[in-house]
Formats: structure tokens, sequence, C-alpha cells
């Protein structure tokens, strides 16, 4: 059985019906930056949980992912100035932001030919909290993260 979805790949709110362009187009500068990782060990029945309950929902020809190691990431990043790069929009200013999330690293495999193979490793980041309103009306808005 095929299921076809009737859904753009992301969400461009430049192309929504009655919409204007984006107000701040690529590329971006990111000026002192700094990133603090924190690896807190978790629980492997509870990151299996996790994976079979919000990842492992499609079929396993397409995809089923597993935790990597038994820790959980915590990080905690200080956006210190978020730009455009043209000159010209750089005279518009710049801002800044906070961000706490949680990173869970993963095992991708898949079966293929009724064999389970191992295809890649991939992160998924189910939590993340920012200080900016700006920063979270985008996320949703153009980004598409609940």
């Amino acid at each position: 059985m095929t299921h076809v979805i009737d859904k753009p790949r992301y969400i461009d709110p430049a192309n929504r019906a009655g919409s204007a362009s984006l107000p701040a187009k690529p590329p971006f500068v990111f000026r002192d930056v700094t990133a603090r990782v924190f690896p807190v060990k978790a629980n492997p029945a509870r990151l299996y949980g996790f994976c079979k309950q919000y990842l492992n929902i499609v079929p396993p020809q397409i995809a089923q992912f597993r935790p990597s190691i038994p820790y959980v990431y915590v990080m905690v990043l200080n956006y210190g100035r978020m730009g455009m790069q043209s000159a010209t929009a750089q005279n518009l200013g710049w801002v800044s932001q906070h961000e706490v999330l949680d990173t869970v690293p993963l095992t991708w495999w898949r079966i293929e030919h009724g064999r389970v193979v191992s295809k890649d490793y991939a992160f998924v980041s189910p939590f993340i909290f920012v200080d900016d309103e700006l920063s979270m009306s985008t996320g949703r808005e153009v980004y598409g993260w609940p």
C-alpha cells in the first residue's frame, strides 16, 4: 500500500498565498556564539521508549531509530549577534538570544531486502527553549517546530 503525502517538504512563508517575501534573507552571520554541552547519563529503556513512541512511527523499510549511547546532551547556547551578511542589511542591526536544548544521539536503521541495515547516525532535539519571541515564532512559523 503506497501512501501519498500531499504536503510541502518544508514551510516556506514566501510562497504562501497573500504573504510578503521574507524580511530577512540568507546568508546570515553569527558572531560571538558560545556553546556549552553537558552529557547527561540517561536510562536506556527510557531512550528506547522515546524512540519507539516519537520517532519510529514509519515503516521499518524507511527508518527506525535507536539510541546510539545512553546519554542525552543538554546544550546551552548564547547567540551573541545574529544578522544578515550584506552590508546594507547589517545597518538594520542584529539580534541575540539564549537557547537550551536536549539532543539525543541516534543510529538510523532500516530493513533492506529482509535484513536490518545500519544507514547513518542522527540527532534529535525534542525540546528547545529560547528566550526571544522572534526566535520562537520563527521556529514555529518558518521551520514548523511545535
